[in-house]
This record gives structure tokens, sequence and C-alpha cells, in this order.
């Protein structure tokens, strides 16, 4: 059997198309379709990026011949707004999803473990029905509101409500860093911790994108959740290990810095007071980003809808082994309900066309 070719998917080129077209060309050949069932969902921050941009990725399969396809969603800006991206998987020789992309991959759903297991996986339609509406709801691009961390952040979230009864999570221990637009302190670490505290992440980073460009498995190697450290913590222990030592003074090398002994150790002792600094409530360069968070409260408020959104949001189990997304960090109470009220517009959005 030869290798499948399905247009907008499955082809020998990588192309690009809006989400809300993208959806439209899958649903106007929905049949072609109907085999090809998505295996995963992540959401990945962009290390490299200037501004730690962040998206969505998936692994559809299709069920006859169980080729597969990787495919990319996320926010544009100004000008270009929300696409998608397809065609033949990255691999070393063909490069990857952009020349810098360093992918620290944040939380990931897994529809069903094997192939065989297909009926509780989402089509690729169904997901492009979510994109699309994400991009509806979003609106145009704000770089403190709905942006590239909203964008992933709601899109995986509406995917997690409707099809996480048939899912499991994975979450990293580094999940927390991932923003979620007009959230406040999360995004200020979104954009920051992130910024302050590369080095940390970067070999993480680096194994994903490995694994990205060899296979088109669910995870690789698997790795393990590990605990749910609060942030200073996850720095703190990271940096009393002596090999985690060694790797953060190679970082500083490649940037250029011949440390000391004495050097060496003052950098240490200040990483750790930094990432205690930079979590503060008042730390200057999180107080934009808490003024935000009020007009994402005040917008879903003043939406007549607003309960409607809310109640069909709640209306779709998730499993209660599963961490929460909403309740991981994004905010008070308020902002948790405004975001579940912004996840519920966009699932009615996308149930129009299922």
């Amino acid at each position: 059997m030869g290798k499948t070719s399905i247009d907008y998917l499955f082809t020998d080129r990588q192309s690009v198309k809006p989400t809300r077209e993208w959806a439209d060309l899958l649903r106007s050949s929905k049949d072609k379709y109907a085999d090809c069932r998505v295996v995963s969902f992540t959401r990945v921050k962009d290390l490299n990026s200037d501004w730690k941009h962040e998206y969505v990725q998936f692994i559809v399969e299709e069920n006859a011949t169980h080729d597969r396809a990787r495919v990319y969603a996320e926010r544009g800006n100004e000008t270009d707004l929300d696409w998608v991206t397809f065609g033949p998987a990255e691999t070393k020789a063909l490069g990857s999803k952009g020349e810098t992309d360093m992918p620290l991959p944040l939380t990931s759903l897994v529809f069903g473990r094997d192939s065989g297991d297909v009926d509780n996986r989402p089509t690729v339609l169904e997901l492009a029905e979510i994109l699309a509406a994400t991009t509806v709801v979003g609106g145009g691009y704000e770089f403190y509101g709905h942006s590239c961390f909203w964008y992933a952040y709601t899109a995986y979230d509406a995917v997690k409500r409707q099809f996480g009864k048939s899912a499991t999570e994975k979450k990293w221990r580094w999940g927390d860093i991932g923003g979620a637009g007009n959230a406040g302190i999360k995004d200020a670490i979104g954009l920051g911790w992130s910024t302050l505290f590369k080095f940390y992440y970067v070999g993480h980073a680096e194994k994903f994108k490995a694994e990205r460009e060899t296979n088109l498995t669910w995870f690789g190697d698997m790795r393990p959740i590990v605990d749910d450290l609060y942030l200073v913590d996850q720095v703190t222990s990271f940096l009393e290990q002596a090999d985690n030592q060694n790797n953060f003074i190679a970082q500083m090398k490649a940037e250029g810095f011949e440390l000391t002994e004495a050097e060496i150790q003052e950098r240490l002792q200040a990483s750790q007071l930094l990432a205690k600094e930079n979590t503060k409530n008042d730390a200057n360069w999180t107080k934009e980003f808490s003024k935000l968070k009020k007009a994402l409260v005040e917008r879903t408020s003043a939406d007549a809808n607003a309960q409607q959104y809310l109640k069909l949001y709640q209306n779709f189990e998730v499993p209660a082994e599963m961490n929460e997304v909403t309740a991981e960090g994004a905010g008070a109470f308020e902002t948790n309900k405004a975001l579940q009220i912004t996840v519920g517009r966009i699932l009615e959005e996308a149930l129009k066309h299922q």
C-alpha cells in the first residue's frame, strides 16, 4: 500500500492555510477525512522566540494505513491572524517547524494508546472546527490580550473540555510557565520566567525537538510527570545539583561569559534570589498583565450570553484525575471563570458545524 495522500493534511510539501479556510476545506470534503483521527494534542512554547511564542501541535493518524501527519496551529500577528501548517513530517534533513524553533512541551492530551483505539479519538475535522472557532472568538490580534498565549491556551482547553473524557493528560513539571492571555501574573510568568531562566528548560526542549524530528510517536521516551514543585523551588532544586550547575555554567559560557569559581557561585546565588523576586505579585514587570486581566473579567461579565457559555463549558465532563488547565494557575476565581466563559463560547461556535 502506498503512502497516504490527502489534500490539506497528508501532503508532500509543507503548506499553510488560515484556520477558518482550513476548516472550510475539510468540511467541504468531510468523507475524505472521516478516518483521520487525532492521536495527541499538545501546547508548546518556543524558547527561542523573543516573546516566548506559544502554539499547539497535533498528530493525526489515517485509520487504514496508520500513516501519521503532524499539524501546527498558532496565532499570528496583526496582519496574518491564525493559521495551520501541514505537510510531511519534519526530519533533520527536511527541517523542523522552523529553523530557530526550540519547542518546550507544556501539556498534552493523548487519545488512545494504540491504533486500535480509534473510536475514542476525535476526527481531524472536529479539531479543525475548534481551531477555527477560536479564531472567530479571538477576533483581532492583541499583544497583551488575544495573543499567541491566549490562542494556545483556549484552543487546548476547548479540546480538553469536549474530548477530555476519552483522553489522558500529561503535564510536564514546567507546565505552569505557559500563558493564557489576559490572565495577569500567569502571562507575566509565561513571558518573563522562561526568559530569565531559559537555561533551566532548554535541555528538555532540545530533547523534545530531536524526538519530533525523528518520529511521530506521541511522546518518544515517555518521560514521567515530575512533581509539581513551585517555580522558585524548581530553579533552586535544579541549581543545587552538580550536573545541573555544570549545565548552567555551560550555558553561560555559550553566551560568551568566562567565569571564575567565585563568580559562578555568585551567579548561582543570584539566580535563586532572582527566582524569588520575580514571582512577587507586585514585581514591576507583572503590573501591565495584572491590569489586563480586569479587562477580561469585565468583557466576559458584560456578555449577555455569559451564563449560557459557562453552562456549556461545565456540561462537558473531564476526568477527576486529569490536571485542570484552568485550575493550574490562571489567576483568581474571577479570571478562571472568565476564561471558562470564553472557552464555552468557542465550544458553542465549534459545535455549530459538528
